[in-house]
């Protein structure tokens, strides 16, 4: 669970967090370098991604702890 926290929180970060302040009006931000299109709406999915699978590993982690 953690290598899958891990692996949201990296591409929310390159695909979100690095592109914030290109953004459009639209919420599209175009890198003209590699021709790529990054879509505003798709960092909190990947943010969400990240925080459900972060507290899921928190949990059986808890659990794992706290269990005899």
């Amino acid at each position: 669970m953690l290598f899958a926290s891990g692996f949201c929180a990296y591409i929310y970060y390159n695909t979100h967090y690095v592109w914030r302040r290109c953004f459009n009006e639209i919420g599209r931000c175009f890198d003209a370098e590699t021709g790529t299109v990054y879509l505003q709406q798709s960092g909190g999915i990947w943010l969400g991604l990240t925080v459900v699978t972060a507290l899921t590993a928190g949990f059986f982690g808890w659990r794992l702890f706290t269990t005899k």
